[in-house]
């Protein structure tokens, strides 16, 4: 058996509900009684006095508000005015509506039982009152005490309140109004336009390579509306675009792909950028930015893996625009040696220069013999023109040994980098989609003198190499092939030789931002042939 104050919390149940009105202090609280837990409230206690009635508990509903004489609506149906009450009302769910002149009408639902007696007390809030703006621009924004507020009449609570309209092309006009309880208060915006004005436009990428098929985004912002356009011309002041839009917001974006003029490619060079307009006042106004076509740069990706060309590793080869960024992760597997997971980013923060770094780990069985790599670059672009000969200048730090035990080298060293620094000039020659490498290379390396285990530790000393390969590239695969040699290193010889062969392909997913690419390849080494293969996601913006 429940006791009596068990009984209680199940037969008297509470509920406060916080209302989302225009006044924060609104509360509803719905209270179920049983017989023995029934207390008069005073308010119906006065009401019982007046009326001269003698109080006999039955099941039914009251309802009572801090303010009296609000209307009662149950589904829509007036019912009656606060204080209320009704005996043996038919048990079900009922929506009740509260309405008074001046308040924010007030719904909720309220559940009758056929053995109890609810009890609904209400605060209705602060009083409010009705503003009816007039004569408001197209597309205005009206703001009270610094919330958005909509409609031809707007409910708000009564008192001072701040009002904010704004609406692009005209004047944002601030104002303190005070809003009459239980009343209206009609006001009028008199802001004028302002006057028609263009900002400087703002070109990303400020630079790319021709052809390019993802193109500039040009952002315009204007002070007013109206119409315009963009003009595009090439460094001999010959026009090679135009486009038209319509001013209807105060900033936009406009994207030109450097496409082709009458089959021929567009040329290098600095392009001139003007974005001129007229506005609905009759003003004229234009503004001039500049873009750059570089045939020394693109913007396709270079996955970090297995990166052809640099299969000799020669940092710089297809170097980004700037501007441009590409960050990438992704797992293969080198059949024989363990399954590499590898992160990346390169960006290139100016004109022909580009930093890049690279981490991974090789996870092999058992987890001693587990290695990690990791790597940063620089390089820097030579030609000052483009040309289908072109040469970098880059500089390596690039490190490679078994995590369990940091700093030593492993035994079999499957590349041609060598821990330390590295500093490389990678040339290559292109010849339609055919292009051929040469990368000399000098290592400042730190090999330590243990000959039986070579870690990452003085004393250092220079080893030289030289690298050449060949790839062809078409759209969205390259095939290539390169090979290197290295003169000897002390304590002992590491690979003098290894020859690079592979195969990687890339697709774009949507968005244009994103990629796939894969990749298999073989290295041949002065052991046993090593067969890698692999998967990369990365964006490049």
């Amino acid at each position: 058996m429940l006791t009596r104050s068990a009984r209680f919390l199940f037969s008297a149940v509470l509920i406060a509900v916080a209302v989302s009105a225009a006044a924060d202090d609104v509360q509803i609280s719905i209270t179920e009684y049983e017989f023995e837990y029934y207390r008069r409230h005073p308010r119906m206690e006065e009401e019982d006095r007046l009326r001269g009635n003698v109080f006999t508990f039955k099941p039914g509903l009251e309802i009572i508000t801090d303010i009296d004489d609000v209307e009662i609506r149950f589904f829509e149906e007036k019912t009656g005015r606060t204080p209320w009450e009704q005996d043996n009302l038919a048990a079900g769910a009922y929506r009740v509506g509260l309405e008074r002149t001046g308040f924010e009408i007030l719904e909720f639902w309220v559940t009758v039982r056929n053995d109890r007696r609810t009890v609904v007390l209400v605060r209705m809030g602060e009083p409010a009152g009705t503003l009816v703006p007039g004569d408001l621009p197209p597309g205005a924004e009206v703001m009270i005490d610094r919330q958005p507020v909509e409609g031809n009449e707007i409910s708000t609570p009564a008192g001072k309140r701040s009002l904010i309209v704004s609406a692009f092309g005209w004047e944002t006009v601030q104002a303190t109004i005070e809003i009459p309880s239980g009343g209206s208060l009609k006001w009028r915006y008199e802001g004028k336009r302002t006057a028609f004005e263009l900002k400087p436009s703002r070109v990303r990428p400020p630079v790319l390579p021709p052809g390019d098929r993802r193109g500039f985004q040009i952002e315009w912002s204007a002070t007013s509306g109206g119409s315009a356009d963009i003009r595009i011309y090439n460094p001999d002041g010959e026009q090679v675009a135009a486009i038209p839009f319509a001013v209807s917001s105060s900033r936009g974006t406009i994207n030109w792909v450097p496409a082709s003029v009458e089959s021929e490619a567009l040329p290098d060079g600095e392009y001139r950028v003007v974005t001129g307009g007229t506005g609905y006042d009759e003003l004229i106004d234009s503004t001039e930015s500049s873009l750059y076509l570089d045939s020394r740069f693109r913007r396709e990706p270079r996955p970090v893996f297995a990166p052809l060309p640099g299969l000799l590793y020669a940092p710089g080869s297809a170097m980004l625009p700037r501007g441009i960024w590409q960050a990438s992760t992704g797992a293969g597997i080198d059949i024989g040696t363990g399954i590499p997971v590898i992160i990346g980013l390169r960006f290139s923060p100016a004109n022909r220069l580009e930093f890049t770094g690279k981490f991974g780990i090789t996870a092999r069985d058992p987890f001693d013999t587990t290695s990690i790599e990791l790597s940063f670059s620089g390089s820097w672009r030579a030609n000052p023109k483009s040309g289908p000969y072109s040469i970098n200048l880059a500089m390596l730090f690039f490190y490679d040994g078994y995590a369990a035990e940091f700093g030593r080298i492993p035994a079999v060293n499957p590349g041609m980098a060598l821990p330390g620094l590295q500093f490389s000039a990678p040339m290559e020659y292109a010849l339609g989609n055919w292009n051929f490498v040469l990368s000399p290379s000098v290592y400042l390396t730190f090999l330590g003198s243990d000959s039986g285990e070579w870690r990452f530790a003085a004393p250092a000393r220079l080893v030289e190499s030289i690298g050449a390969g060949v790839y062809y590239e078409d759209g969205r695969f390259l095939v290539g092939a390169s090979a290197a040699l290295r003169g000897p290193d002390y304590p002992r010889e590491f690979l003098d030789f290894t020859l690079w062969s592979g195969l990687e392909g890339r697709f774009d997913l949507p968005g244009d931002a994103s990629y796939l690419a894969v990749y298999t390849g073989v290295r041949t080494l002065d052991a046993d042939p090593v067969v890698s293969m692999g998967i990369e996601f990365g964006v490049i913006r």
